[in-house]
C-alpha cells in the first residue's frame, strides 16, 4: 500500500485552509467536508528524533532559497481553534454569493452577509459542510483553548 502525506515544517499564527470547491470546468464541487473547531497540527509536522545520529540525519532540511540546512526544532504550540468560515452559495465559480461566519474576541459567533451582521452559533459555523470554501484557524496556547461547542442559540 502507498501512502501520501503532507508535512509542514513551520506553522503560522493564522492558518488559512482553502478547500478545493471548483472543478476545472467551473462547476462547484458539492462534496460535504467536515472540519473541526479545534485542530492539532502535530500529525502534520515532521517527526522529532532524539538520538544524536538521527538528529543530524532526520532533523535537517535544505532551505531552497539559501541552499543551507535548517535544524528542525521540536514542534510546540501546534493547536489551533476555528475563528472564521468563508462560505460560497451557488453552483459555479462564476456565480453565487459569499457569506462568512466569524468568531469575535469575546467568543461570540456572527454571520456576515453583505451589510447584515447577525448573531450566530458555533454549531452554525461548523455546519457549512457543503459550502465552506476557506477556513481560518488561530494558533492558541493550551490555556487559551476553549470548547465552544457548549453554547447554542
Amino acid at each position: 500500500k502507498a501512502r501520501k502525506q503532507l508535512t509542514v515544517y513551520s506553522l503560522p499564527s493564522i492558518l488559512t485552509i482553502s478547500l478545493k470547491r471548483f472543478h476545472w470546468s467551473g462547476r462547484k464541487i458539492m462534496a460535504a467536508i467536515s472540519y473541526p473547531s479545534e485542530l492539532d497540527m502535530a500529525p502534520f509536522m515532521p517527526n522529532v528524533r532524539t538520538s544524536t545520529s538521527a538528529l543530524l540525519h532526520f532533523n535537517t532540511f535544505a532551505d531552497p532559497l539559501t541552499n543551507s540546512f535548517l535544524e528542525q526544532k521540536p514542534a510546540t504550540n501546534v493547536n489551533y481553534e476555528l475563528y472564521g468560515v468563508l462560505v460560497h452559495h451557488g453552483h459555479t465559480s462564476t456565480s453565487g454569493h459569499y457569506t462568512a461566519y466569524v468568531r469575535a474576541a469575546n467568543g461570540m459567533w456572527y454571520h456576515c452577509d453583505d451589510t447584515r451582521v447577525s448573531m450566530s452559533s458555533p454549531h452554525a459555523a461548523l455546519s457549512q459542510c457543503e459550502g465552506a470554501y476557506v477556513l481560518f484557524y488561530k494558533r492558541v496556547t493550551n490555556r487559551q483553548v476553549r470548547n465552544f461547542n457548549v453554547i447554542f442559540f
